[in-house]
């Protein structure tokens, strides 16, 4: 089933009302799922799938989407990724550390299960490694080099897919990595977010950020999506939302006006409990916001990166 987006009439595949949108970090699965969308509309899009995978951007290009190989933790990212968002209305980045358990930690678990102790947990490194992989890496400096490349480029609009828990340093995901305290994954995602609004407030660039809920590999386009702000979403019983829903609501930010300059979260209702149907126009669903955003308050001195 095909989500509705409110795309405005477009031209032709070719034409000249086309928006250009690029996405970063399409090698990853929701990256790769919004690239997907973009493909799926050429009357509408123009994809630019940017990825460090040479399979990923092989398998873009046999699919006809143009291609950009992207590194954002490389020296000298940022030239690259300027000549990757050059021409683009829009980039999405979709770029994240992504850790990786560290086999040991299971033997670790399986003997204390043996010896029925309490509190064995997973430990996690990052893909790539710590000097770069880590969410230092990708999620501050990394986005914010795509950031910076984006407004050297003349980019409209930059929208990013993070994370629900931005508000909680004591979120579990925090703890995740190596070090003392874990690798703060969602206080660098934060702090990337921050960095783009401040510009946005100097009128340098538009932004959005999209903080999902549990992602889930099951398809879109099939609920009903809820959005709020500051994790309050959290605190209900819907906590998750499917890949597929995510990538088509950041295309969707990448472009509508609602969109400008907003901070959201986002879960769905499974399709047995949606009280609407499936969610098909997005500039609706922003606009039940009610123009709130994410507050961005201070966090305590010892929260931050």
């Amino acid at each position: 089933r095909r989500i509705a987006t409110s795309v405005p009439a477009m031209a032709s595949a070719s034409g000249s009302d086309t928006k250009k949108i690029v996405v970063t970090g399409a090698g990853g699965r929701t990256g790769r799922l919004a690239v997907d969308y973009l493909l799926a509309r050429p009357e509408a899009f123009s994809a630019v799938a940017g990825a460090r995978s040479e399979k990923a951007l092989k398998d873009f290009a046999a699919r006809g989407a143009a291609t950009a190989a992207v590194d954002v933790t490389a020296e000298g990212a940022e030239a690259a990724l300027v000549a990757a968002f050059s021409g683009a209305d829009a980039v999405i980045i979709a770029t994240s550390a992504v850790p990786k358990i560290q086999k040991r930690s299971l033997v670790k678990i399986a003997l204390a299960k043996l010896l029925r102790r309490q509190g064995a947990r997973p430990t996690f490194t990052w893909k790539g490694g710590s000097d770069r992989g880590s969410p230092r890496e990708v999620d501050w400096l990394g986005q914010k080099r795509q950031i910076d490349a984006a407004v050297r480029a003349g980019v409209k609009r930059v929208v990013i897919v993070s994370s629900m828990g931005v508000t909680q340093p004591g979120n579990f995901l925090n703890t995740i990595g190596p070090g003392e305290g874990g690798g703060k994954i969602l206080l660098h995602k934060r702090k990337a977010e921050e960095y783009l609004f401040s510009l946005a407030d100097r009128g340098e660039i538009e932004g959005c950020v999209c903080h999902p809920g549990g992602l889930i590999d099951q398809p879109g386009g099939q609920r009903e999506i809820l959005v709020g702000v500051d994790d309050t979403l959290l605190k209900g019983t819907v906590r998750s939302i499917p890949r597929a829903d995510v990538a088509a609501l950041c295309v969707a930010c990448a472009f509508l006006p609602e969109a400008k300059n907003v901070s959201l979260d986002a879960v769905a209702r499974a399709p047995e409990d949606s009280k609407k149907g499936p969610t098909t126009d997005f500039a609706a669903l922003l606009r039940t916001l009610g123009g709130r955003t994410a507050k961005y308050i201070e966090l305590p001195a010892e929260a931050r990166v």
